[in-house]
Order: structure tokens, then C-alpha cells, then sequence
């Protein structure tokens, strides 16, 4: 039997993850409630974990040049 891969939208990914950032869920938690496996979650969760380090360090170089 062949599986399908499930694809998920990337508003979908990003609220996954804030999830686990903003409401302090576990990984496992908040992938069993959603239905998709830890190891996506927890990649997502690193992705936006980059992202916001990435918006971050953009603020603080604007708020030198000002």
C-alpha cells in the first residue's frame, strides 16, 4: 500500500509551532492533538524559532542606524 505524503500550508505550520512556543505545550502534546508526527512539529518549531531570532537581530541593527 502507498502512503500519500500529507502536505501542510504554511499557515498551518506556523500556528503548529506557536502552539508549542507561545502556549507551552509539549511537542508530543500538541502533535497528537493536531495529528502529525513529532518530528515535523519539531522542525517547524525550529524554523520559526530561527525566524523570530532572524527578525530580532533585523530590529536591533534598525534601531542602530536610527
Amino acid at each position: 500500500m502507498i502512503r500519500k505524503r500529507r502536505f501542510f500550508i504554511p499557515e498551518f505550520k506556523q500556528e503548529a509551532a506557536s502552539v508549542v512556543l507561545d502556549q507551552g505545550c509539549t511537542v508530543s502534546q500538541a502533535s497528537t492533538s493536531l495529528g502529525v508526527v513529532e518530528s515535523a512539529l519539531q522542525r517547524w518549531v525550529k524554523q520559526l524559532e530561527t525566524r523570530c531570532e532572524r527578525l530580532d537581530r533585523e530590529q536591533d541593527i534598525f534601531k542602530k542606524l536610527r
